[in-house]
């Protein structure tokens, strides 16, 4: 939409239309079941099967209802972009907590238990240049790396106690079935680069389980696009601006 920026939501969308199409009806019911959010995209989707016209009466009535709960966080009319971080998180959220993390102040060892609602999304945010640094400087870190960093940080909230930062351990009871992880880009010639991996794996205390990667979505100069890698290995990129309703 040239006129009421919609990038965010094509970018998000393209992706999980394009899952829906790939993997079944079924798939994209189980991952409903795990995120709300999802269920009134699924039947928006079903419906556009047969009019993709119908597609852009999904993004917007999704785009109304996100920005009646938050108008600041998302823009309802305008050029005035909205973080694709709180549209992914907003749509993977679960409607139970799947893990919970521990603070240990490794100076005073004080202990922490966070509110579980922390781990009700399954959108994760990592800096390359958040690296332990007890461990020697790495040049590349994958994207097995990132996750170890969300879930095992080393400089974590300051310790009530002494005020010296806190380690934070994550445990995850059940893997969600899908998940988001947010990477910033290095801004200096010092910072790691990251691999994306094709596949990685998430441990949980129900067991490990195995994620491939089927989406990226990318941001730069106020606009985001997005790729999206289908079951039979080929890859198709989405640019709302460009490409309009297709993929190439």
């Amino acid at each position: 939409d040239a006129r009421n920026w919609s990038c965010a939501y094509d970018a998000a969308l393209t992706v999980l239309w394009n899952m829906l199409q790939d993997y079944g009806s079924t798939h994209f019911q189980h991952l409903a079941m795990f995120y709300p959010a999802l269920r009134c995209l699924q039947t928006g989707f079903e419906a556009s099967i047969s009019d993709l016209h119908l597609l852009e009466v999904v993004r917007d009535a999704m785009r109304d209802k996100l920005s009646s709960l938050h108008p600041q966080r998302f823009p309802r009319t305008g050029t005035m972009e909205c973080a694709i971080f709180d549209v992914v998180s907003t749509l993977l959220t679960s409607s139970t907590p799947f893990g919970c993390s521990t603070y240990t102040c490794p100076h005073c060892s004080f202990t922490s238990l966070s509110h579980q609602e922390h781990l009700s999304s399954a959108t994760f945010s990592v800096y390359p240049f958040h690296w332990d640094q007890s461990e020697p400087r790495p040049t590349v870190q994958t994207t097995t790396d990132c996750l170890r960093l969300v879930f095992n940080y080393a400089n974590g909230p300051a310790c009530r106690s002494c005020l010296h930062p806190m380690s934070s351990t994550t445990v995850i009871e059940h893997a969600p079935p899908m998940f988001a992880l947010e990477i910033q880009r290095p801004d200096s010639a010092g910072q790691p680069s990251i691999l994306l991996q094709n596949t990685c794996s998430l441990s949980a205390v129900s067991g490990d389980v195995l994620y491939s990667l089927i989406g990226i979505v990318y941001a730069g100069g106020r606009h985001f696009t997005s790729r999206y890698f289908a079951r039979d290995h080929s890859a198709w990129y989405h640019d709302s601006a460009e490409t309009g309703r297709s993929c190439i």
